[in-house]
């Protein structure tokens, strides 16, 4: 299953999953229930990724699950939070966004020790708040770590139509 090639229907999708992915509160608890949650969802697809949850620039939770998660995933994560955390908004979309332009890390004066134009990174939206951290996932095909994240999420919530980036 390939990632949409239109990158302005990409950008559509991805920009609807973040409108509709959000939460109504968010604390340590919650990230712990979420990231458990996101755990047992990526066990039942025989997916093994490493996941981590930041709020407020804090990681409140991590795990390499077994399989495919390496230690150079932990860079990763680190990277696509701060894509996350600078362009506030999804990994993906910032990659997807930066490729249509072409935009590289170093013409935007980015350290790639410190961000990367990939997807596995999506915004932690509170009402009321705004953007307060990301989940973020590594291991996969960068938009399988997307969609994972965001499928896990909107199962969590209950949320029914949220549209996929594949196809």
């Amino acid at each position: 299953m390939p990632l949409i090639s239109d990158t302005n229907r990409l950008l559509e999708t991805i920009a609807k999953q973040e409108s509709l992915v959000r939460f109504q509160k968010f604390d340590n608890d919650i990230a712990l229930e979420l990231g458990l949650f996101i755990v047992d969802y990526a066990k039942k697809l025989g997916k093994g990724p490493s996941i981590a949850i930041t709020v407020n620039e804090w990681q409140v939770f991590k795990v390499a699950m077994s399989g495919i998660a390496r230690p150079d995933n932990e860079g990763w994560l680190r990277r696509k939070h701060n894509t996350v955390t600078r362009f506030r908004a999804s990994s993906l979309a910032t990659a997807a966004s930066m490729k249509a332009k072409g935009a590289t890390l170093a013409a935007r004066a980015l350290d790639p020790d410190d961000y990367i134009f990939a997807g596995g990174g999506f915004p932690l939206y509170v009402e009321n708040a705004g953007i307060i951290g990301s989940i973020c996932a590594s291991g996969l095909k960068d938009f399988e770590d997307h969609q994972l994240v965001v499928d896990a999420c909107a199962a969590w919530l209950g949320l029914q139509e949220v549209p996929s980036v594949v196809e």
